[in-house]
């Protein structure tokens, strides 16, 4: 969901447009949120969302290697 939310980021300038883009939308900013606030701004560069899919392989690692 995060990678389809980056690339609608290139083409879709309302993500409130329909119910898809919002629903991507709402679904994914809980994570995407948090990640911002915390990282500095690198011009037009948002590395959030590259952040949070590594956290979230580091977790499903951790997960995978405990289970």
């Amino acid at each position: 969901m995060i990678v389809v939310r980056v690339l609608m980021s290139w083409f879709v300038q309302n993500p409130n447009q329909n119910r898809l883009t919002r629903f991507i939308h709402e679904t994914t900013e809980p994570i995407l949120k948090p990640l911002r606030r915390a990282l500095p701004r690198l011009g037009m560069l948002d590395l959030s969302p590259i952040i949070a899919i590594l956290l979230i392989e580091v977790a499903r690692n951790l997960i995978n290697s405990i289970l």
